[in-house]
């Protein structure tokens, strides 16, 4: 069989899901299994397309399609975590949207942002990167607008569009400052040219494409979406944007690394550390807080790359903190209040879940230290990885601040645990949550188990990055 479909299997099997979910949902309207047959064709397609990724291995890197695009080991891996995510809020989905007509808008654009995920970690084109970058954007703003009865999440639609038009534009003008300069587009060719003296132009175009690549992943100063966007945004499409999306856009970073001034990044994932964690302080709203954790959290992983540090590193910091926000949003989803359908809120309605089921609550705290890299648990596991990679490669200062600003986060989300045992000012009715999802139930437990055993299996999970 030709190399270019053997390579694009994914990617095949998820355009074949999305003709049949699009074609299903356009002319079988009126059938009485129309939502369940919907959630069982978007099921199969993530399923077989996980069966492709686990039983398709590649031992080297493989350029294919006039090397357009490339395929490497790390691919796989990274995409079986990422289908894994994926099937979780398909299955969420079933109780985050119950009040829903119908499923059809949200499946598909769940398919179609992972096709356009998956191309964009293989392309090897900054255009193709750029159109793959635009089907994600178009999706991310229709998702943050899905809402359609909240003005919060309209006026969260409308800002996302308009700040990832403008993002879009610089985006577009340095790739045409860069093609101009050097007359090509691929990075492969463009990370040797590059090695040469540089000149004012190529600066510039460098500075528009990265701008929009540090939006994406929200690092300072272009952090200013991500707060209101999470906020406005459904819990389901926040837990998406805050961990398909982050791990895609990490590993666009990745390949994209070589085209920069490393100096100036790390300055500015200094500083993305710094005001992430200060902020995350003054928060007293429970997906604010998750959006400047994000910042951090990409910071620390973000730091891996710009260190030359084994990629599996960074991957593998970022797949957990992903796992860990899953678990995260899964607590907040379970104990939405069923009966006015708003979920919580602010940091003290924390409390509240010890009050309706002990056995959640502890899962929530040992997720929340998790995050704060508490041991013996997941989270610090993986910034071990890290900081001990800055002290193996004589980045001292790097390795210093890394230190403080773990410090404060663990300090911070310490003060959280404190405040689920603590605080009990705001009263609840409890028989609005007595109906715990039982699918819900056995995710969490898994997840739980995985952060609480990591130190028993956390070598072989990096080895397993690394193959």
């Amino acid at each position: 069989m030709n190399i270019n479909f053997i390579c694009l299997t994914n990617e095949i099997v998820l355009f074949v899901g999305i003709v049949i979910v699009f074609f299903y949902g356009m002319c079988f309207k009126k059938s009485p299994t129309y939502n369940h047959d919907l959630f069982i064709w978007t099921m199969w397609t993530l399923i077989m397309c996980l069966s492709t990724c686990i039983y398709m291995n590649v031992g080297c890197t493989v350029y294919f399609l006039d090397n357009n695009f490339f395929l490497m080991p790390l691919h796989r891996i990274v995409k079986i975590f990422i289908l894994i995510i994926a099937i979780i809020i398909v299955l969420i989905s079933q109780t985050e949207y119950v009040s829903l007509k119908n499923f059809f808008e949200f499946y598909l654009f769940i398919l179609l942002s992972l096709l356009g995920l998956f191309l964009m970690m293989s392309a090897n084109n900054l255009l193709l990167i750029l159109i793959f970058l635009e089907i994600q954007g178009v999706i991310a703003y229709t998702l943050t607008g899905f809402r359609s009865y909240s003005n919060i999440s309209k006026e969260s639609m409308v800002k996302f569009f308009i700040l990832g038009a403008i993002i879009t534009g610089f985006m577009g003008y340095g790739i045409s400052i860069i093609y101009n300069v050097h007359g090509t587009t691929l990075i492969t060719e463009l990370a040797t040219l590059l090695e040469e003296p540089q000149n004012y132009y190529l600066f510039l175009g460098l500075f528009f494409l990265w701008s929009g690549f540090l939006f994406k992943l929200a690092v300072v100063p272009f952090h200013f979406w991500i707060a209101d966007i999470y906020q406005g945004a459904p819990l389901i499409v926040t837990l998406f944007f805050a961990t398909i999306s982050k791990i895609g856009f990490v590993f666009l970073v990745f390949q994209l690394i070589k085209l920069l001034n490393v100096n100036f990044l790390i300055w500015l994932i200094l500083l993305s550390m710094f005001y992430g964690t200060i902020m995350s302080l003054y928060q007293v709203k429970i997906i604010r807080l998750i959006a400047f954790s994000s910042i951090v959290n990409v910071s620390f992983a973000l730091i891996v790359f710009l260190t030359e540090a084994p990629v599996e590193i960074g991957m593998s910091y970022i797949i957990i903190y992903s796992f860990l926000n899953v678990s995260l949003f899964l607590i907040l989803i379970m104990f939405k209040d069923k009966i006015n359908n708003v979920p919580f809120v602010e940091l003290v309605d924390f409390s509240k879940i010890m009050k309706i089921n002990p056995i959640i609550s502890l899962i929530l705290i040992m997720t929340l230290l998790s995050i704060g890299g508490i041991p013996p648990l997941a989270g610090f596991f993986i910034k071990w990885y890290v900081f001990n990679w800055l002290i193996c490669s004589n980045n001292y200062f790097l390795a210093f601040f890394f230190i403080v600003v773990g410090v404060i986060n663990a300090v911070y989300y310490i003060r959280l645990v404190r405040l689920i045992y603590l605080n009990s000012e705001k009263q609840l009715s409890i028989e609005n949550f007595k109906n715990i999802n039982i699918l819900f139930l056995l995710i969490l437990v898994l997840i739980f188990l995985i952060n609480i055993f990591f130190i028993f299996i956390h070598i072989k999970f990096l080895f397993l990055l690394i193959i």
